[in-house]
């Protein structure tokens, strides 16, 4: 009976939480984390990543620097470190099999609001970044530093949906590859936040 009091509480502080928004929106109310390929197949993604670059990661690109860039990472594996300090000279994850890589560029200070983030080829805009991507059946080459999936699928248009709880994050993400595949997917919980070194 305890238990049933704890989910039904939970789920009132979510439901609560959206109804509050200022932005008029219907919360988005999903604990699955996972996403679709093509309303057919389902992959699951149980640890989602935030992640931080430095500037001078893309500093080829001209760019705002009023604005960071940062990578959502809902995977099925997990990173093998968050500890800059025990973490391999190369970034590496255990049992990654397929997983979203979506690029953005956000605020310094803000970092990842509530609102809708929109996909861009502009630099200088905030939203979702071209070389935001899907893969499966991923490997690492270890002495190259890097990992290779067998299927990537490059995101070309899409839109991702971020709403703050007390919980955490309630996302969901609806995203076109360049070959018009439909990816979209679903996120709830906490992010693990990575800083990305220059390595």
């Amino acid at each position: 009976m305890k238990n049933q009091i704890k989910i039904i509480m939970f789920l009132l502080v979510i439901v609560i939480s959206g109804c509050n928004s200022d932005d008029g929106n219907t919360p988005i109310i999903n604990l699955t984390n996972e996403f679709v390929v093509n309303s057919t197949t389902t992959y699951l993604t149980p640890n989602g990543y935030l992640e931080e670059y430095p500037y001078e990661y893309y500093q080829d690109l001209e760019s705002n620097n009023d604005f960071g860039w940062f990578a959502l990472r809902f995977i099925d594996g997990e990173y093998a470190s968050l500890d800059p300090q025990v973490s391999p000279p190369c970034p590496s994850a255990e049992n990654l099999n397929h997983g979203v890589s979506i690029w953005l560029r956000l605020d310094h200070e803000q970092k990842l609001e509530s609102g809708t983030y929109n996909y861009t080829n502009n630099d200088s805009e905030v939203g979702i970044m071209n070389n935001s991507e899907v893969f499966f059946d991923f490997r690492y080459i270890e002495t190259h530093c890097f990992g290779v999936p067998g299927t990537k699928l490059n995101i070309v248009d899409g839109e991702l949906k971020i709403k703050k709880t007390i919980q955490g994050y309630s996302i969901s993400y609806n995203l076109i590859s360049e070959n018009g595949t439909e990816i979209t997917g679903t996120y709830f919980g906490e992010l693990m936040e990575r800083t990305v070194s220059e390595w």
